[in-house]
């Protein structure tokens, strides 16, 4: 078996072998003593006094004179089924090599025990069922558990541990204490048990002879409580009660405290069950007398219906009678409480008092009121006329007031309201009202007397809207000719407008007086007309110019640089021309809109057409470069690029000189300068790209010139070109400017490339790459174990990976070290998957065995159980099925499930071996708490489940 570093290691005991003495020395040097304690050997490098040790295994060493300053390279060896401990004596340490200088005595032993595991199982008692519980060893490794034990496996050694539970109402027998595996199994027994904590209650309050009963819960949340004691009657004033410490804050316990006595009440409470430590609680029990309170009332109509709401007591239901009795509780001689009392009879109200509460029986007097409501009249006026309200009850009210507010009964009334302003009328001076258990508001509303004020327009198109704005921000708006409006007496101010930008009014405002007798004024509105300049540039001086507006006359020859026209609002187009026709201006729109518009005219030489072509006439050249930014520069300062195949502009008539350039070094133009002249028509040129390319030469380096033509072919494979293959030291090809990626390869597999790929840069020059080649050896790789005719796999270096379906596969590599990983196959394994190969100057063979997997198959009940192989959970089908492949060797099973007792199973198997199990999980059996009879009470409510079992596995296997 091969261990892991996680197996568990604790202290070891002292083993058979003991050091012998050290010699005594005959000079002044050192001496050293090095030997092994248990099976094993300790590799030994270091050279002194003509001694020289390399790699030498010793079980045991002794030199009596060892110069200062020698050093001494440690390493542990132990036998198989054996393992380092430490290094103990002049030096104590783990690590598993040491080194050692000389500059005292030296005493140094290697410490080697066996690699056997042992069973240790500690088994508790006490928990309830369910109950999780902890074990923490020294060596950091931890356990938990949820049933009656835990299981793990250890080497010989001594342990310390810690037991712990997360209940708080339970605790340990012992929470830390020591364990020793010498050579056996070990079981361990750990006993938990509950803590109770006394519990008084004391009681006060009620008369002697007066007995009481208490119910104890353990309450979590609303809804959920459970019921742990009931004990009562009870004649005396103490009861002492034992409880144990619940497991979380969470949980509190409720008492009930009741008596059959009407005239006190009872009582409910909590405290918390997480006492923390052993001790005593006193729960002061008191009860509170309830004595009678009667409220008695004599207004109210046959029939009326009441209601009398207590602070900090009852609210009674409604009440249809004369009175009311109900109890109430009293803590001292006497209580005040308040009280507010109320009906359903909008006539009466109700009103809120106290009275005091007496050990024995109280009357209260209730006195209800008769009820007015508030009707308020309220005017519309600001500031307010003078005005009168007359009701049919008799009250009247009048002045200079915004509003009237009278106190009446519930009921129906009429009225009427008076203006008393001979410039105010009231719009409706009379009505009715119902007053029902409510206040009532009325708005009365007063408009002043109004006259007609008629305003004519003239000069508007048809349909044309304007508006009038008089004093005090009032806007009439209108689509007619004819435009009314009413207002008071009163002088004002009035304007006026019209959307329409093209027109405005004769004369924008005005002032009139109504003094009782309507009006009449007339409008006139006339069309507006604006400014537009037209400012000309462009023309040789002298020359003449035309203008034509749409819907206006032309404007005839004009020799000056602007022109002047009265337009009104609207949108016009205007065209422009010249008797000199070399030049011309553009058409063109404006737009007159409530203000002046100037417009610039340009006059501009007439031009033509130039255009540059680029063309190709080299197979390997693009039409035009795809991509490549291209440049004419012409001589009156135009600088013109473009990535297709033509570049156009406008000239007038000249003669002109240009340059061709282009934005790479893969292409040159032709003609790259030249010149030509603009008469009277367009001009164009083509350009001709031509491809550049350069020499680049790969030197070959390794290849002997002795061998035979095909033996010392190599190759050149270049992005973007047939592969090229040479058996002359030189091979030369041409390419163009650009980077470049190649591989190199030899036609003979007894040679190399030193590097099978790389870059060059071409940039304007001839390019040299050097091609070195080396020798290379066979590795042969020999299967041993697969049958024939089945493929195995085997990676290697940089990511390559080879196969066969014979027993051999043979690699080419020059020298150095090389890994190789052998893959497992569907039905076989290797120990030898990983191997690292030298090549030096010879070829190589190296062995892989190959073994076959034996098998774990069955089934299991319940389908839902757990699997575990040396601590492994396996897969398992829907059907309970499995079959598991392993390597040879020792293996530790365990089947689990809630509700189901352990599977435990140890076997061998070797190879090809198969082990058939048909595992049936046996129920476990329900487990109960029971009550003690000294009324010590239980907190545990959980079903039990089944145990877990805790294995450490430190073996390899495949899965």
């Amino acid at each position: 078996m091969i261990f892991s570093s996680f197996q568990i290691i604790g202290e070891r005991p002292a083993y058979a072998s003991v050091p012998p003495a050290l010699p005594s020395t005959t000079n002044n040097d050192p001496t050293v003593h090095i030997y092994v304690n248990g099976n094993g050997y300790i590799v030994l490098n270091s050279s002194f006094s003509g001694f020289n040790y390399q790699n030498d295994k010793i079980a045991n060493f002794t030199d009596n004179s060892v110069p200062y300053g020698t050093v001494f390279n440690l390493t542990v060896d132990p036998n198989s089924g054996y393992y380092f401990i430490r290094w103990q004596g002049t030096v104590n340490s783990t690590a598993r090599s040491l080194n050692l200088v000389v500059n005292t005595n030296i005493n140094e032993e290697a410490v080697y025990a066996s690699s056997t595991l042992y069973s240790v199982t500690f088994n508790e008692t006490g928990l309830p069922t369910n109950t999780p519980w902890y074990l923490n060893i020294t060596s950091g490794n931890s356990y938990n558990s949820t049933g009656n034990s835990l299981n793990f496996y250890a080497l010989d050694g001594n342990y310390s541990y810690s037991i712990s539970t997360t209940n708080k109402s339970f605790s340990p027998n012992i929470t830390s204490k020591n364990f020793e595996v010498s050579g056996s199994s070990l079981n361990i027994s750990v006993n938990f048990t509950e803590l109770f904590h006394k519990v008084t209650f004391d009681e006060t309050g009620l008369p002697a002879g007066v007995n009481w009963t208490l119910y104890v819960d353990l309450h979590k949340q609303i809804f959920e409580n459970t019921l742990l004691k009931s004990v009562g009657p009870l004649s005396n004033n103490t009861y002492v009660l034992f409880l144990p410490n619940t497991s979380s804050s969470s949980f509190l316990y409720r008492y009930q405290a009741i008596t059959n006595n009407v005239s006190y009440e009872s009582l409910e409470g909590y405290f918390s069950g997480s006492f923390g430590s052993l001790g005593s609680l006193t729960i002061p029990v008191k009860f509170i007398p309830t004595p009678n309170v009667t409220f008695t009332e004599n207004q109210l109509p046959a029939g009326a219906i009441w209601w009398v709401n207590i602070s900090g007591g009852p609210s009674s239901r409604p009440i249809n009678g004369s009175s009311y009795t109900t109890l109430l509780k009293i803590e001292n001689s006497t209580y005040i409480y308040n009280y507010t009392v109320s009906t359903s009879d909008k006539d009466f109200k109700g009103y809120t008092y106290s009275f005091d509460m007496y050990p024995t029986q109280t009357n209260v007097t209730v006195i209800f009121n008769t009820v007015t409501w508030m009707v308020a009249f309220d005017e519309n006026i600001f500031p307010a006329i003078d005005w009168k309200v007359v009701i049919s009850d008799g009250q009247n009210m009048s002045g200079y007031d915004n509003g009237f507010d009278f106190q009446v009964q519930n009921g129906t009334y009429t009225y009427s309201i008076t203006s008393l302003n001979p410039n105010y009328t009231v719009v409706k001076d009379y009505g009715n009202f119902t007053v029902d258990g409510a206040p009532t508001i009325l708005l009365i509303n007063f408009s002043k007397k109004l006259y007609d004020v008629s305003f004519t327009e003239t000069g508007l198109p048809t349909g044309t809207q304007w508006s009038i704005n008089t004093t005090g921000g009032q806007t009439f708006k209108t689509s007619t000719r004819i435009l009314s409006i009413q207002l008071a007496n009163g002088s004002y101010l009035y304007f006026i407008y019209t959307a329409d930008k093209r027109f405005a009014p004769s004369s924008y405002s005005g002032d009139f007086l109504i003094s009782g007798i309507n009006l009449t004024f007339s409008v006139s509105f006339t069309e507006v007309k604006y400014s537009v300049s037209f400012n000309e540039t462009g023309l040789p001086v002298g020359d003449s110019w035309y203008l034509n507006i749409t819907g206006m006359p032309s404007s005839g020859q004009v020799y000056d640089t602007s022109y002047s026209a009265k337009l009104p609002n609207g949108s016009y187009s205007y065209e422009v021309s010249t008797s000199n026709k070399l030049y011309l201006a553009n058409t063109s729109e404006f737009v007159v809109g409530g203000s002046r518009v100037t417009i610039n005219v340009k006059f501009v030489p007439v031009t033509y057409k130039v255009v540059f072509y680029a063309r190709s006439e080299n197979p390997h050249a693009l039409n035009p470069p795809a991509g490549i930014p291209w440049y004419v520069n012409i001589t009156n300062g135009q600088n013109l690029q473009s990535t297709s195949n033509n570049i156009s502009f406008y000239e007038p008539n000249g003669s002109y000189s240009y340059n061709v350039s282009i934005g790479d070094h893969i292409y040159r133009p032709i003609p790259g300068s030249g010149s030509f002249t603009i008469n009277g028509s367009q001009y164009s040129k083509d350009i001709l790209f031509e491809f550049v390319t350069y020499t680049v030469e790969f030197k070959e380096h390794g290849i002997p010139n002795y061998l035979a033509s095909m033996s010392k072919q190599w190759y050149v494979n270049v992005t973007g070109r047939p592969s090229d293959v040479s058996i002359q030291p030189t091979l030369s090809i041409s390419l163009s400017n650009g980077t470049y990626y190649y591989t190199l390869s030899s036609g003979n597999y007894s040679f190399e490339p030193s590097t099978r790929t790389g870059t060059f840069t071409v940039m304007g020059n001839n390019v040299t790459v050097p091609a070195s080649f080396n020798p290379t050896y066979s590795v042969k790789l020999i299967e041993n174990g697969i049958p024939n005719g089945n493929r195995w796999f085997v990676s290697g270096p940089n990511g390559s990976s080879f196969n066969s379906t014979g027993y051999v596969i043979v690699l080419h590599e020059v020298n150095g070290t090389y890994s190789f990983t052998a893959k497992n196959e569907t039905a076989f394994y290797t120990m030898d998957n990983i191997l690292s190969v030298l090549v030096k100057g010879a070829n190589l063979t190296e062995n892989i065995n190959y073994y076959h997997y034996a098998y774990i198959n069955g089934s299991v009940f319940p389908v839902n159980a757990t699997v575990t192989v040396d601590g492994k959970t396996m897969d398992i089908g829907n059907n309970g099925m499995f079959n598991f492949s392993e390597i040879s060797g020792s293996y530790h099973i365990v089947v689990s499930a809630k509700g189901y007792r352990n599977y435990y199973a140890n076997f061998t198997l070797n190879q090809s071996a198969v082990k058939n199990l048909a595992i049936n999980l046996r129920p476990l059996p329900s487990k109960s708490a029971s009550i003690s009879k000294e009324i010590y009470v239980g907190a545990g409510f959980a079903v039990a489940i089944g145990i877990m079992a805790v294995i450490v596995s430190l073996v390899r296997r495949h899965r």
